[in-house]
């Protein structure tokens, strides 16, 4: 193909797992501020997004349920930050397992979130899964 047939992708087709894009979130402080009602990152304000070392020392427990228990983990780190995971709105799914379940194994997994990514494909994952920006009126 020539660089003519390729086209940009829009921003709301990228798709990453929910157990790749949670953890992913916090690899390493950021700060996600609304833009244009939509999340992006900014370097000019304090870091909302904190890593917490519990959420990648879970994947490398060896515990059955390690998926789901750094998923649960980097939903409570983002809420923290007044970040909220689509679904986890409601008083009903406050505090409660997403119950993520993955056939990733959890070592590739912690492998996986070491590799590095754009800032675009980090605002693109962060709206992917999380619930936009409250507008201010």
């Amino acid at each position: 193909k020539s660089m003519e047939d390729v086209q940009p992708e829009a921003d709301d087709e990228l798709w990453a797992p929910l157990e790749f894009a949670l953890p992913r979130l916090l690899v390493q402080p950021c700060s996600l501020v609304p833009k244009d009602g939509r999340w992006g990152l900014s370097n000019e304000t304090k870091p909302n997004v904190l890593p917490d070392p519990d959420v990648f020392h879970v994947l490398a427990s060896g515990r059955p349920d390690a998926v789901e228990q750094c998923v649960d983990r980097a939903a409570r780190r983002l809420k923290s930050g007044g970040l909220l995971v689509t679904g986890c709105r409601n008083r009903y799914r406050a505090g409660k397992s997403l119950g993520v379940t993955s056939p990733c194994r959890p070592e590739r997994l912690l492998a996986a979130l070491l590799l590095p990514l754009s800032p675009r494909d980090l605002e693109r994952i962060a709206n992917g899964v999380l619930y936009p920006p409250e507008l201010e009126e």
